[in-house]
């Protein structure tokens, strides 16, 4: 089947003619939460098809912003590019730093950060952004169908531009890549049936956070990073204890020390430490910079960095200045589930959780 998507209209609304029929029923049946927007340019896939790693969700979201966005010139040229999979410095073109201020930047950064980061530190990289650069070459995904919406509803009937997507998907299963269903996974089995069986298929725990995680994607970490690096010229890649499948969340605890009330967390656990930036990141899209307004060592920090110590750590002192880092995330996840902004959300923290002086009676707190 020829790529469909070449022949989009030029201009919105956005449907492909042999799509109108069923579009149109679903602008008649479906209320505001599931309207297909129609004004925003479709995105059925991301990212080059032959990559070794592709992931299969059920179709774009839409956010406020989403119309703004999709207006922009830079945008619609690089939405189209990726339509008719031309090449590009970054094949996923949402990771594009040029697009990194838009709402499909936020969600896929914050889904696929644990991965840039383990290409950074696999690879020794000087920065994020390279990483990010061979994530965006490395990984794709395909939509059970195109259009945005704002929470999912099946359609009723079949798409004709699905064909295509499931032509993809079949391409990808031949080839041996690595296959990571995000959401939809009944959908996608009944519409490739040779993915039932399939050695290379690896699901989530949640598919509710679709965060790409060892912890969320146990069985499938590992070939997923494996084949990124090996892609990129790694041949032996060997496996760390950062790629093990995380602990849990630790139970409720009981009443052990002044520092907690016994119904607050258990912020001693390093463990409440580590699903708090987890969230963050992924639901929040929480960022480096960020994080070193949060963190006594300012700059000096970053979230893997931390994230590690605190799964290699079983206990942080009573007085331990990780205990207010983490009651700081905790004030921040707070603060953004309220709907506040960042800025509000490390403000209040840094405000209501100081550090205590150092030892010499100069300040821990890092400027913002």
């Amino acid at each position: 089947m020829p790529n469909p998507w070449v022949d989009l209209p030029e201009t919105g609304p956005y449907a492909h003619p042999r799509d109108a029929e069923v579009l149109a029923a679903c602008a008649a049946n479906f209320g505001p939460v599931h309207a297909l927007h129609l004004e925003c340019l479709p995105e059925p896939f991301l990212g080059n098809p032959r990559a070794p790693v592709v992931l299969l969700s059920r179709n774009p979201g839409f956010a406020p912003r989403d119309p703004e966005v999709h207006r922009e010139p830079g945008f619609i040229a690089a939405s189209r590019a990726n339509l008719r999979h031309e090449p590009a410095e970054y094949p996923f073109y949402l990771l594009s730093p040029d697009l990194a201020d838009t709402p499909g930047a936020a969600y896929w950064r914050g889904k696929l950060w644990h991965l840039a980061e383990r290409v950074l530190q696999a690879l020794d990289l000087a920065n994020i952004e390279d990483a990010w650069r061979i994530v965006a070459r490395n990984v794709a995904c395909v939509e059970y169908h195109g259009y945005h919406s704002k929470e999912y509803r099946p359609l009723g009937a079949e798409l004709f531009t699905q064909g295509y997507g499931r032509q993809l998907v079949q391409a990808a299963v031949e080839r041996g890549t690595e296959v990571v269903v995000l959401r939809s996974a009944d959908d996608w089995l009944a519409a490739v049936p040779m993915l039932r069986g399939y050695a290379r298929l690896h699901r989530l725990k949640s598919a509710q956070n679709v965060t790409l995680t060892p912890t969320n994607c146990p069985y499938g970490w590992v070939p997923v990073v494996t084949s990124i690096l090996a892609n990129e010229g790694v041949a032996n890649f060997s496996p760390q204890p950062v790629d093990l499948a995380r602990t849990p969340d630790p139970p409720p605890r009981e009443h052990q020390d002044d520092e907690d009330p016994p119904d607050e967390p258990n912020y001693r656990n390093p463990r409440e430490t580590v699903r708090l930036l987890d969230i963050l990141v992924g639901d929040f899209g929480f960022t480096e910079h960020q994080f070193s307004l949060l963190h006594h060592f300012g700059g000096g920090a970053t979230i893997i960095g931390h994230r590690n110590y605190c799964e290699v750590t079983a206990k942080f002192t009573a007085r331990s200045n990780n205990i207010i880092v983490a009651r700081r995330l905790a004030s921040c996840l707070t603060t953004r589930r309220g709907k506040g902004s960042w800025d509000e959300a490390l403000a209040k923290a840094r405000s209501e959780h100081p550090f205590p002086p150092r030892p010499d009676g100069t300040p821990w707190e890092n400027p913002c």
